[in-house]
C-alpha cells in the first residue's frame, strides 16, 4: 500500500469514525471486481476530450449541451457537462436493473462539483443522478426519476444546496418532497466550490414498492450531509441510469463535473461497506484531499 493511500485511510477513519482498512480496500480499490458492482467509472482511462463508452448524451430544450472527459486542472479526469438553457442527460443502460423486484435493489452514486455558473441570479441550476429511466431521454423527460442538487437558485441564492427527487410519470413532473424550495431538504454549509457525493439507494419490498433514499454529503466535510426518503407503490421500471443537469430554458451557462460513478446491486450485509467505499472514492479522487 502506498504512503498516499495510507494517509487517506487514516484521515477518513478520523473523519468518519470506525472504518476498517479492509472495508475501504474492498469498497474503493477493488470495487470494480465486486460481484455486486455492475459498473464503476473514474474516467481516468479515457482520452481527454473523449466520450464515455456506453453512454448516450442528449439535450432537451437546451441552446447547447456538451459532455466530455476533461482534466479538472489537478491531473484528475472528470466527465464535464457544459449546459446553456434546458436540460442535459448522459445515460447508460443496465438491463438487469429497474424492475420492481427485491432482487433488483440498486445503488447509484457519483461526485458532483460545480465549476462555474453565469446568470445564476435568475435561474435554478441543478445537477444530479437520473435513474430507472425509460430511455436516453432524447426527446423530453418521460418515465424516469432524477435526484439532484440545486447549485444556485433564484435571486439571493438562499436555496442553493436544496435537494429534491423529481419523478416523471409520462411527461408530467412531480417534485418531492415539494415544489416549494423552502420545503426541500438543504445540505448544511453548502458551497458551490465544494465537491458533493450524491447517492441513491433503491430497495423493493415483496409488493414491489420502491423506497429510494437520496443522500448528499460534502466530500471534504462528511458531517455536512442530508438525506431524503421517498416510497413509490408504482415505481418507474426503466433500465437507464446516469447523469442529469438542468436550468430554465433561455438561462445562462452551467459547467459541472461528475466523477467516480458507481452502480451497485447491494447485498443487505454490504450496504454500509459500499457507502463507505463510495465516500472514500469521493475523497481520494475529489478535491477535498489533495
Amino acid at each position: 500500500m502506498s504512503k498516499k493511500m495510507s494517509r487517506q485511510i487514516t484521515r477518513v477513519r478520523h473523519l468518519a469514525g470506525i472504518l476498517p482498512a479492509i472495508g475501504l480496500l474492498l469498497g474503493a480499490a477493488n470495487i470494480a471486481t465486486s460481484a455486486t458492482t455492475p459498473y464503476s467509472q473514474d474516467f481516468q482511462g479515457i482520452a481527454v476530450g473523449g466520450s464515455v463508452p456506453g453512454f448516450t448524451p442528449s439535450e432537451i430544450g437546451a441552446s447547447s449541451s456538451t459532455w466530455a472527459v476533461v482534466d479538472d486542472g489537478t491531473g484528475n479526469q472528470v466527465y464535464r457537462n457544459t449546459l446553456t438553457g434546458g436540460k442535459g442527460f448522459s445515460t447508460i443502460q443496465f438491463p438487469t436493473l429497474g424492475l420492481g423486484l427485491p432482487a433488483n435493489s440498486f445503488e447509484i452514486s457519483t461526485v458532483v462539483h460545480g465549476v462555474s455558473l453565469t446568470g445564476a441570479a435568475n435561474y435554478n441550476y441543478t445537477a444530479g443522478i437520473a435513474f430507472l429511466s425509460s430511455s436516453t431521454q432524447s426527446s423530453g423527460p418521460s418515465g424516469l426519476y432524477v435526484a439532484d442538487l440545486n447549485l444556485s437558485s433564484v435571486s439571493s441564492g438562499a436555496n442553493s444546496g436544496r435537494m429534491r427527487l423529481v419523478e416523471w410519470t409520462g411527461t408530467t413532473a412531480v417534485v418531492r418532497p415539494a415544489s416549494t424550495q423552502t420545503s426541500q431538504p438543504q445540505v448544511p454549509s453548502f458551497n458551490l466550490s465544494n465537491s458533493y457525493l450524491l447517492d441513491v439507494k433503491g430497495t423493493y419490498d415483496t409488493l414491489g414498492t420502491l423506497t429510494a433514499v437520496f443522500t448528499v454529503t460534502d466530500a471534504a466535510a462528511p458531517g455536512n450531509t442530508m438525506s431524503y426518503t421517498y416510497s413509490d407503490t408504482s415505481p418507474r421500471t426503466g433500465s437507464y441510469f446516469g447523469f442529469y443537469t438542468s436550468m430554465a430554458s433561455g438561462g445562462g451557462t452551467m459547467m459541472v463535473d461528475f466523477d467516480n460513478l458507481v452502480v451497485t446491486v447491494p447485498e443487505p450485509s454490504s450496504l454500509a461497506l459500499l457507502a463507505m467505499g463510495a465516500l472514500f472514492l469521493a475523497r481520494w479522487r475529489g478535491r477535498g484531499l489533495r
